[in-house]
């Protein structure tokens, strides 16, 4: 699916990224869908002879509420651009915010400031529970697009002036500010909005510990006035989501269906990564006990030349061989990383796993039988690559005198983890890996599991969906996956009454 959200930052994975690129707008749609029907009913219980004016539908959708503040926003920002430094970026953002929490469903601006540890903190608008605590609180902020620069910056005072008739402004910046709001006073709102020159930020207290928020670029979001994004944007920070009169929170609803299907896609990936790890120890047992070379008629593995294998030693060397194999799907699929170069058709030809990947869909035949290790070999020189990095050190792709050799060239910085570590893969190393094996390995890695009987088809994974602290969650769990090597032909069975999942326990017997 198509990244819709340009404008709409993810930081930290607020919500994860597997759900914003496949689940979210379903449910942004659903939402939208209420919406019309909400305004349908509203539009229709309208009474003239009250001297209510007949509306269409459309007057009460909470996007296009949004969209009349698109134009007045691109306003504020062309007189700003044309006043240049007379503009003062105070009254400009305080102009944007009395446009902005009016289309959002926020009420009028009231603004106040209370003390917390020496340091006055602005407040410019809230919202409150029927008990009287607080649920949000409006900060006007000279902001930035980034986060870094944003957390940066500092909060002013909309409705106080100080003696040379300009607003009081907090002597922290954000991310402290944020803290103290928080965590240094007894009654603390659960949401944190900022509103800046060109753009906003949405900070959820029960997040904040991960600095995880949703930030939001104005001047990219009614630049292209898409509708979808515009709702998105909508549903995210409009009140309803946020602070209902009901207190039943959207975006907690949205959180949860999040966080349910990034464990639903790490569960997944666990298992397959599980069931290639045993792939690939099985292959490199029966390499290390069939090759001629080494121990020819080998019965009994600690009977080798090449001396005992520890069961618990090669269970993690293939785990971090197999997570060689997910960080490169990973660091492929987001070119934004700036770390795999794969607009050069060197690297990406000749060295990819993403290219490697095609090769095995174009000949899936001649590998499923393949007695070769092509693949292993393949896959030795591109871990190499990146845990030693590579540079065009040629006078031609030093000096670029030479057009096509430079435009050819590539550079891979070294990264020097355990992960990509040779020496922490000493068994494997010995091994040949044969192609039928190493295609069933990459097909589990790149292939998501059939959901079942009617659920539909396999399909490719997207890496780029996937956040790391999904992939780190998987690795961790799987630190303590132990495998044992059967001295003898054993069954695996189970419990009469229990199912076939891949999830259920097994036992094995002789």
């Amino acid at each position: 699916m198509a990244w819709h959200w340009i404008g709409i930052h993810n930081i930290n994975e607020y919500l994860s990224n597997y759900y914003l690129f496949n689940i979210f707008e379903k449910d942004l749609n659903e939402k939208v869908s209420s919406w019309i029907q909400a305004a349908n009913a509203s539009a229709e219980n309208l009474n003239p002879a009250l001297g209510q004016t007949n509306l269409s539908p459309e007057a009460f959708f909470p996007w296009n509420k949004l969209k009349e503040f698109g134009r007045s926003f691109n306003a504020i920002r062309e007189r700003g651009l044309r006043l240049g430094a007379k503009d003062q970026p105070f009254s400009r953002v305080t102009r944007l915010a009395n446009q902005l929490l009016p289309a959002l469903g926020y009420p009028t601006p009231d603004p106040f400031s209370l003390a917390v540890e020496k340091v006055t903190i602005p407040v410019y608008s809230k919202v409150v529970a029927s008990n009287g605590d607080p649920l949000l609180w409006v900060l006007l902020t000279v902001g930035a697009r980034d986060d870094e620069t944003f957390l940066r910056n500092h909060s002013f005072d909309g409705g106080s002036l100080n003696q040379n008739s300009v607003p009081l402004v907090t002597g922290v910046d954000n991310e402290r500010l944020i803290q103290k709001i928080f965590f240094r006073q007894d009654s603390s709102p659960r949401w944190l909005l900022f509103v800046g020159i060109d753009g906003l930020a949405l900070i959820d207290r029960n997040a904040w510990h991960d600095k995880k928020y949703l930030q939001f670029d104005l001047t990219e979001i009614f630049r292209r006035r898409e509708e979808i994004t515009i709702q998105a944007m909508a549903l995210l920070l409009h009140r309803q989501s946020i602070c209902p009169e009901d207190n039943l929170c959207f975006l907690d609803e949205l959180k949860d269906n999040s966080r349910q299907h990034s464990e639903g896609v790490s569960e997944d990936l666990k298992f397959a990564v599980r069931e290639a790890i045993e792939l690939l120890v099985n292959e490199v047992l029966h390499s290390l006990t069939q090759d001629p070379g080494k121990s020819p008629n080998a019965a009994n593995l600690d009977n080798r030349d090449l001396g005992p294998v520890d069961p618990d030693g090669l269970t993690k060397e293939c785990l971090r061989y197999v997570y060689r194999l997910i960080v490169v799907f990973f660091i492929e699929s987001k070119p934004e990383l700036g770390y795999a170069p794969m607009k050069s058709p060197i690297y990406l030809k000749g060295y990819s796993l993403a290219f490697l990947r095609e090769i095995v869909e174009n000949f899936r035949l001649k590998f499923e039988t393949a007695d070769e290790d092509f693949l292993h070999q393949s896959l030795t020189k591109l871990f190499g690559l990146v845990y030693n990095g590579y540079q065009d050190k040629t006078p031609a792709a030093k000096n670029g005198s030479d057009p096509e050799v430079y435009q050819n060239i590539f550079v891979i910085e070294p990264l020097k983890t355990h992960i990509f570590d040779p020496d922490y893969t000493p068994t494997i190393n010995k091994a040949k890996i044969r192609d039928s094996v190493m295609l069933k390995i990459i097909d589990l890695l790149s292939i998501s599991r059939a959901a079942g009987r009617g659920k539909g088809r396999r399909g490719r994974i997207c890496y780029a969906t996937l956040g790391i602290n999904q992939l780190g969650a998987v690795y961790e769990e799987l630190l303590s996956y132990r495998g044992f090597i059967a001295k003898e032909n054993l069954a695996e069975v189970k419990r009469a009454k229990a199912g076939y999942g891949a999830r259920e326990v097994r036992y094995f017997v002789p």
